[in-house]
Protein backbone atom coordinates (compact mmCIF):
# COMPACT_ATOMS: atom_id res chain seq x y z
CA UNK A 1 0.00 0.00 0.00
CA UNK A 2 1.74 3.58 -1.15
CA UNK A 3 0.36 6.34 0.49
CA UNK A 4 1.27 10.19 0.38
CA UNK A 5 1.48 11.06 4.25
CA UNK A 6 1.40 14.86 3.58
CA UNK A 7 -1.12 16.91 1.15
CA UNK A 8 -2.81 19.61 1.25
CA UNK A 9 -5.85 20.28 -0.41
CA UNK A 10 -8.26 24.07 -0.63
CA UNK A 11 -10.33 25.63 -2.95
CA UNK A 12 -8.90 29.18 -1.42
CA UNK A 13 -5.64 29.36 0.43
CA UNK A 14 -6.59 29.94 4.40
CA UNK A 15 -4.71 32.40 6.18
CA UNK A 16 -2.62 29.80 7.96
CA UNK A 17 -1.46 28.20 4.63
CA UNK A 18 -0.35 31.39 3.36
CA UNK A 19 1.78 31.72 6.08
CA UNK A 20 3.65 28.96 5.51
CA UNK A 21 6.96 29.53 4.88
CA UNK A 22 6.48 27.51 1.27
CA UNK A 23 3.22 28.40 0.19
CA UNK A 24 3.25 28.15 -3.50
CA UNK A 25 2.26 32.13 -3.58
CA UNK A 26 -0.14 31.57 -6.52
CA UNK A 27 -3.88 32.38 -6.09
CA UNK A 28 -5.69 28.91 -7.32
CA UNK A 29 -6.84 26.07 -6.10
CA UNK A 30 -5.22 22.76 -5.30
CA UNK A 31 -7.95 20.38 -5.64
CA UNK A 32 -8.49 16.28 -5.37
CA UNK A 33 -8.59 16.46 -9.46
CA UNK A 34 -5.00 17.76 -9.40
CA UNK A 35 -3.78 15.80 -7.43
CA UNK A 36 -5.52 12.15 -7.89
CA UNK A 37 -4.15 11.85 -11.05
CA UNK A 38 -0.51 12.26 -9.98
CA UNK A 39 -0.99 9.85 -7.21
CA UNK A 40 -2.76 7.08 -9.54
CA UNK A 41 -0.17 7.62 -12.49
CA UNK A 42 2.49 6.74 -9.87
CA UNK A 43 0.93 3.46 -8.50
CA UNK A 44 0.08 5.17 -5.27
CA UNK A 45 -2.88 4.03 -3.39
CA UNK A 46 -3.73 7.34 -1.77
CA UNK A 47 -2.68 9.90 0.13
CA UNK A 48 -3.56 11.81 3.82
CA UNK A 49 -4.36 15.49 4.00
CA UNK A 50 -2.99 17.55 6.41
CA UNK A 51 -5.59 20.52 7.42
CA UNK A 52 -3.63 23.34 6.91
CA UNK A 53 -5.83 24.79 10.23
CA UNK A 54 -8.76 27.06 9.06
CA UNK A 55 -12.48 27.82 9.65
CA UNK A 56 -15.06 25.11 9.84
CA UNK A 57 -16.03 25.19 6.12
CA UNK A 58 -12.50 24.75 5.30
CA UNK A 59 -12.51 21.61 7.20
CA UNK A 60 -16.49 20.07 6.06
CA UNK A 61 -14.38 20.73 2.45
CA UNK A 62 -11.53 18.32 3.23
CA UNK A 63 -14.87 16.14 4.65
CA UNK A 64 -16.41 15.89 1.67
CA UNK A 65 -13.38 15.18 -0.79
CA UNK A 66 -12.51 12.11 1.46
CA UNK A 67 -16.12 11.09 1.33
CA UNK A 68 -16.25 10.96 -2.41
CA UNK A 69 -12.63 10.37 -3.54
CA UNK A 70 -11.48 6.63 -3.29
CA UNK A 71 -7.59 8.26 -3.23
CA UNK A 72 -7.70 10.67 0.03
CA UNK A 73 -7.61 8.37 3.30
CA UNK A 74 -8.31 10.38 5.99
CA UNK A 75 -7.53 13.66 7.40
CA UNK A 76 -4.76 15.39 9.83
CA UNK A 77 -6.50 17.89 12.18
CA UNK A 78 -5.00 20.67 13.26
CA UNK A 79 -5.12 20.17 17.56
CA UNK A 80 -6.60 23.52 17.72
CA UNK A 81 -9.72 22.94 15.65
CA UNK A 82 -10.87 19.75 17.72
CA UNK A 83 -14.13 21.38 18.71
CA UNK A 84 -15.15 20.08 14.82
CA UNK A 85 -14.73 16.45 15.56
CA UNK A 86 -17.90 16.26 18.44
CA UNK A 87 -19.82 18.11 15.71
CA UNK A 88 -19.34 16.17 12.65
CA UNK A 89 -20.18 12.24 12.45
CA UNK A 90 -18.36 12.46 9.01
CA UNK A 91 -15.06 14.43 10.12
CA UNK A 92 -14.65 11.55 13.12
CA UNK A 93 -14.99 8.72 9.95
CA UNK A 94 -12.23 10.56 8.23
CA UNK A 95 -10.08 11.49 11.04
CA UNK A 96 -6.68 9.97 10.96
CA UNK A 97 -4.81 12.46 13.42
CA UNK A 98 -4.42 16.12 14.80
CA UNK A 99 -0.87 18.30 14.23
CA UNK A 100 0.29 20.49 16.84
CA UNK A 101 3.74 22.21 17.14
CA UNK A 102 6.34 20.87 19.58
CA UNK A 103 6.36 23.84 22.05
CA UNK A 104 2.56 23.75 22.09
CA UNK A 105 1.71 24.11 25.99
CA UNK A 106 -1.01 21.24 25.52
CA UNK A 107 1.11 18.60 23.64
CA UNK A 108 0.72 16.00 26.51
CA UNK A 109 -2.92 16.61 26.21
CA UNK A 110 -3.15 16.40 22.98
CA UNK A 111 -0.76 12.99 22.89
CA UNK A 112 -3.34 11.19 26.06
CA UNK A 113 -6.34 12.13 23.72
CA UNK A 114 -5.21 10.69 20.28
CA UNK A 115 -4.21 7.35 22.57
CA UNK A 116 -7.00 7.61 23.76
CA UNK A 117 -8.96 7.96 20.53
CA UNK A 118 -6.56 5.83 18.37
CA UNK A 119 -5.27 8.30 16.44
CA UNK A 120 -1.87 9.11 15.83
CA UNK A 121 -0.10 12.98 16.50
CA UNK A 122 1.98 15.02 13.53
CA UNK A 123 4.24 16.95 15.53
CA UNK A 124 6.00 20.31 13.19
CA UNK A 125 8.90 21.91 15.02
CA UNK A 126 8.04 24.81 16.65
CA UNK A 127 10.24 28.08 16.83
CA UNK A 128 13.04 26.42 18.77
CA UNK A 129 12.81 23.22 17.32
CA UNK A 130 11.55 19.92 18.49
CA UNK A 131 12.40 19.84 22.22
CA UNK A 132 13.80 16.75 22.18
CA UNK A 133 14.10 15.80 25.61
CA UNK A 134 10.34 17.70 26.63
CA UNK A 135 8.86 15.52 23.69
CA UNK A 136 10.64 12.14 24.22
CA UNK A 137 8.90 12.44 27.50
CA UNK A 138 5.53 12.97 26.10
CA UNK A 139 6.67 10.24 24.21
CA UNK A 140 7.55 7.95 26.93
CA UNK A 141 4.36 8.87 28.70
CA UNK A 142 1.87 8.01 26.41
CA UNK A 143 3.57 5.08 24.36
CA UNK A 144 0.60 4.15 22.81
CA UNK A 145 0.17 6.88 21.10
CA UNK A 146 2.25 6.87 17.11
CA UNK A 147 4.16 10.18 17.65
CA UNK A 148 5.09 11.64 14.12
CA UNK A 149 8.20 14.27 13.30
CA UNK A 150 6.67 16.00 10.52
CA UNK A 151 9.52 17.21 7.40
CA UNK A 152 11.76 15.06 9.29
CA UNK A 153 12.09 17.26 11.98
CA UNK A 154 13.05 20.15 10.03
CA UNK A 155 16.76 19.28 9.58
CA UNK A 156 18.75 22.72 9.31
CA UNK A 157 21.32 23.88 7.03
CA UNK A 158 23.87 25.51 9.47
CA UNK A 159 26.66 22.96 10.39
CA UNK A 160 26.69 23.32 13.61
CA UNK A 161 23.02 23.30 14.53
CA UNK A 162 22.46 20.17 12.62
CA UNK A 163 25.27 18.51 14.64
CA UNK A 164 22.52 19.22 17.74
CA UNK A 165 19.38 18.26 15.47
CA UNK A 166 21.27 15.12 15.05
CA UNK A 167 21.85 14.56 18.65
CA UNK A 168 17.67 15.07 19.33
CA UNK A 169 16.95 12.82 16.82
CA UNK A 170 19.27 10.22 18.60
CA UNK A 171 17.56 10.94 21.90
CA UNK A 172 13.81 10.88 20.05
CA UNK A 173 14.87 7.72 18.37
CA UNK A 174 15.00 5.86 21.89
CA UNK A 175 10.95 6.04 22.23
CA UNK A 176 9.90 3.23 20.15
CA UNK A 177 6.90 5.27 19.46
CA UNK A 178 8.10 7.79 17.67
CA UNK A 179 8.37 7.81 13.57
CA UNK A 180 10.01 10.07 11.24
CA UNK A 181 8.22 11.62 8.10
CA UNK A 182 10.15 12.36 5.28
CA UNK A 183 8.12 15.32 3.92
CA UNK A 184 8.50 18.90 3.71
CA UNK A 185 12.65 19.02 3.44
CA UNK A 186 12.76 17.19 0.10
CA UNK A 187 11.61 21.08 -0.81
CA UNK A 188 13.29 23.19 1.10
CA UNK A 189 16.70 21.16 0.87
CA UNK A 190 16.73 20.80 -2.55
CA UNK A 191 17.61 24.55 -3.18
CA UNK A 192 20.30 23.71 -0.77
CA UNK A 193 21.96 20.68 -0.45
CA UNK A 194 22.99 18.09 -3.19
CA UNK A 195 21.93 14.28 -3.40
CA UNK A 196 24.93 13.22 -1.48
CA UNK A 197 24.01 15.93 1.80
CA UNK A 198 20.57 14.32 1.69
CA UNK A 199 21.52 10.56 1.34
CA UNK A 200 23.51 10.98 4.03
CA UNK A 201 20.58 12.25 6.49
CA UNK A 202 18.39 9.89 5.35
CA UNK A 203 20.80 6.83 5.75
CA UNK A 204 21.34 8.94 9.25
CA UNK A 205 17.39 8.76 10.08
CA UNK A 206 17.39 4.82 8.83
CA UNK A 207 19.91 4.02 10.89
CA UNK A 208 18.82 5.49 14.06
CA UNK A 209 14.99 5.10 13.57
CA UNK A 210 15.46 1.63 11.57
CA UNK A 211 13.00 1.29 8.18
CA UNK A 212 9.90 0.47 10.17
CA UNK A 213 9.58 4.05 11.34
CA UNK A 214 9.72 6.09 8.54
CA UNK A 215 7.04 7.50 6.32
CA UNK A 216 6.96 9.27 2.61
CA UNK A 217 5.71 12.47 2.36
CA UNK A 218 5.45 15.02 -0.63
CA UNK A 219 3.91 17.96 1.40
CA UNK A 220 2.53 19.23 -2.16
CA UNK A 221 1.55 21.55 -2.95
CA UNK A 222 3.96 23.27 -0.37
CA UNK A 223 6.76 21.80 -2.95
CA UNK A 224 5.48 24.00 -5.62
CA UNK A 225 6.58 25.53 -7.93
CA UNK A 226 9.97 24.54 -7.42
CA UNK A 227 9.49 21.93 -7.20
CA UNK A 228 7.21 18.92 -8.99
CA UNK A 229 5.61 16.37 -6.85
CA UNK A 230 7.47 13.69 -9.26
CA UNK A 231 10.62 15.42 -8.29
CA UNK A 232 10.33 14.98 -4.86
CA UNK A 233 9.71 11.55 -4.81
CA UNK A 234 12.70 10.83 -7.64
CA UNK A 235 14.79 12.82 -4.40
CA UNK A 236 13.72 10.92 -1.75
CA UNK A 237 14.29 7.57 -3.96
CA UNK A 238 18.18 8.74 -4.32
CA UNK A 239 18.07 9.67 -0.77
CA UNK A 240 17.06 6.12 0.37
CA UNK A 241 19.76 4.54 -1.82
CA UNK A 242 19.53 1.11 -3.60
CA UNK A 243 17.00 -0.88 -1.35
CA UNK A 244 15.01 -4.21 -1.40
CA UNK A 245 11.52 -3.49 -2.37
CA UNK A 246 10.18 -4.68 0.32
CA UNK A 247 12.05 -1.81 2.23
CA UNK A 248 10.71 0.82 0.02
CA UNK A 249 7.47 -0.84 0.44
CA UNK A 250 7.54 0.14 4.42
CA UNK A 251 8.43 3.57 3.76
CA UNK A 252 6.32 4.63 0.70
CA UNK A 253 2.99 3.25 2.39
CA UNK A 254 3.52 0.24 4.47
CA UNK A 255 4.36 2.52 7.99
CA UNK A 256 1.63 5.31 7.03
CA UNK A 257 -0.99 2.64 6.93
CA UNK A 258 -0.33 0.86 9.93
CA UNK A 259 0.73 3.93 12.27
CA UNK A 260 -2.78 6.48 10.78
CA UNK A 261 -4.76 2.71 11.13
CA UNK A 262 -5.62 3.17 7.39
CA UNK A 263 -8.71 0.70 6.04
CA UNK A 264 -7.43 -1.75 3.60
CA UNK A 265 -9.01 -3.27 0.68
CA UNK A 266 -7.68 -5.66 -1.03
CA UNK A 267 -7.79 -3.93 -4.53
CA UNK A 268 -5.62 -1.30 -3.42
CA UNK A 269 -2.97 -3.73 -3.04
CA UNK A 270 -0.24 -3.83 -5.39
CA UNK A 271 1.49 -6.42 -7.26
CA UNK A 272 5.60 -6.72 -5.38
CA UNK A 273 6.70 -6.22 -8.88
CA UNK A 274 5.45 -3.25 -9.46
CA UNK A 275 7.75 -0.42 -10.49
CA UNK A 276 6.94 2.44 -9.04
CA UNK A 277 8.98 5.11 -10.49
CA UNK A 278 7.17 4.21 -13.73
CA UNK A 279 4.85 6.44 -15.41
CA UNK A 280 6.09 10.02 -14.92
CA UNK A 281 3.56 12.09 -13.36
Amino acid sequence: MRIDSQISLWKQAPGSARRHPRFPGEDRAFLPEHIEPILARNRFDGGLLVSTGGEVEEIAQLVAWCETSALLKGIVLAWNDRAAVAESPALTAALRGYWTLADSTDISEAAAHCGAEGLALDIIPGVNGLGSASLAAVASANPGTPIVLAHAGSPPLEQHALAEWMEGMRTLAKEPNIHVKLSGFWSTALDAWNVATLQSLVVFLINEFGANRLLFGSDWPFCLPAHSWKECLARFTQSIGARKMDFRELLLGENAARVYRLPRQEAELLSPEADFLKPNG
